[in-house]
C-alpha cells in the first residue's frame, strides 16, 4: 500500500533536469553540445566593409525597449540584429524554436517548464569590460517589466520566484498555468548594465547611447536620421560556435529618410560587389551606392 502511494507520489513530481547547451520548445535541439557553428554560418567568412541600410521615417530615441519614442533599428532587432544588447539565449534559423546558449553558458528546465534556470557564462562582459552577472539580469527584469513594452511584463509577471542558484546561477520558478513558452521567452531576455542605466531615466526615450554585450557598440548618431554601429575588437563572444560566421561588417550604417524613393532607389553604378543601399551625398533625398563585402 504505501509502495503503491509513493510511486503515485514519484509520478506528478517533474523529472530533474541536467545542464544543457540548448534548449527546444518540443523535442531537442538539433545540434550537440559540441557544435563548431550554425550550419548555415561561415566560419571563415572574411571581415571588414560597412554594410549600409536605408529606411523610410525617422527616430527621436535609442530606446527600443519602451513605449515612447522611435528608436532605430539596429541596437536590438530581431531582423537586423541584437547588434548591442544581447539575450541569454538565441534562436537558430534552421529551427521552429530552439535556443542555445550565449550569455547564458547553460540552461536547465523542468520538463513541465514549471522552472528554467541560467547559468552566465563566465566570459560574458559588456563592451565597457564589465562582467555580465546575476544582477544585471535581474536588474534588467524589474527594470523592462516597470518601464518597458507592455509585452515585457505580461512576460515577467508570470514569474512566482526567483532563485539565486550558487554566484552565476538564476532558477525563475513560474505560476501554476504558465504556458510552456514563457520559459522560452525569459531565455530571450536583453540584458542591460546595471552600474550605467539609471532606471529614472530609462523610460523617458533619451538620445543616450546604449551600453550593451553585443558585437557592436554604437560609434557615431546623427539625430533623427544616421546611427552607426562599429565592430568591438574585443567582443567576448567572438570565438563561441553560436557566433562563429556573424558579425563581419567593421561597421552598420543605418539610414533613415523621409521619403520612401530616396531609401529604395538602386543606384546606376553599384558595382556586382556593391549592396545598393541609400546613402547621403549632397542631401537627404540623395542615393549613391558604397562597395562594400557581402561576407557578412
Amino acid at each position: 500500500m504505501l509502495a503503491g502511494v509513493a510511486l503515485a507520489l514519484l509520478a506528478v513530481v517533474p523529472a530533474s533536469a541536467e545542464p544543457r547547451h540548448g534548449i527546444a520548445m518540443l523535442g531537442e535541439p538539433a545540434l550537440p553540445a559540441d557544435f563548431t557553428h550554425l550550419p548555415y554560418a561561415n566560419p571563415d567568412a572574411p571581415k571588414g566593409g560597412r554594410l549600409t541600410y536605408g529606411f523610410q521615417g525617422t527616430f527621436d530615441s535609442l530606446n527600443p525597449f519602451i513605449i515612447k519614442g522611435n528608436a532605430p533599428r539596429g541596437i536590438f532587432d530581431a531582423i537586423i540584429g541584437n547588434n548591442v544588447v544581447e539575450t541569454l539565449m538565441t534562436r537558430s534559423a534552421d529551427e521552429p524554436f530552439t535556443l542555445y546558449g550565449l550569455l547564458a553558458k547553460s540552461v536547465e528546465a523542468a520538463d513541465d517548464r514549471s522552472w528554467i534556470e541560467f547559468r552566465l557564462h563566465p566570459l560574458a562582459r559588456f563592451s565597457d569590460g564589465t562582467p555580465v552577472t546575476v544582477d544585471d539580469l535581474l536588474f534588467s527584469i524589474d527594470l523592462l517589466r516597470d518601464n518597458g513594452r507592455p509585452f515585457y511584463k505580461s512576460r515577467f509577471d508570470r514569474i512566482e520566484r526567483t532563485e539565486r542558484v550558487g554566484t552565476d546561477g538564476v532558477r525563475f520558478h513560474f505560476k501554476p498555468g504558465t504556458d510552456r513558452e514563457v520559459a522560452m521567452l525569459i531565455g530571450l531576455l536583453p540584458v542591460l548594465p546595471k552600474h550605467s542605466t539609471d532606471p529614472e531615466s530609462f523610460a523617458g526615450g533619451m538620445m543616450v547611447k546604449p551600453l550593451g554585450s553585443g558585437p557592436y557598440v554604437v560609434e557615431d548618431v546623427d539625430p533623427g536620421t544616421r546611427i552607426l554601429l562599429k565592430r568591438n575588437p574585443d567582443y567576448w563572444a567572438k570565438d563561441l560556435p553560436i557566433k562563429r560566421g556573424f558579425d563581419n561588417f567593421d561597421e552598420i550604417a543605418i539610414e533613415y529618410f523621409r521619403e520612401a524613393p530616396a531609401c529604395s532607389k538602386p543606384s546606376r553604378r553599384a558595382s556586382s560587389t556593391s549592396i545598393s543601399t541609400p546613402t547621403r551625398t549632397a542631401g537627404r533625398g540623395a542615393t549613391t551606392s558604397r562597395p562594400v563585402s557581402t561576407a557578412g
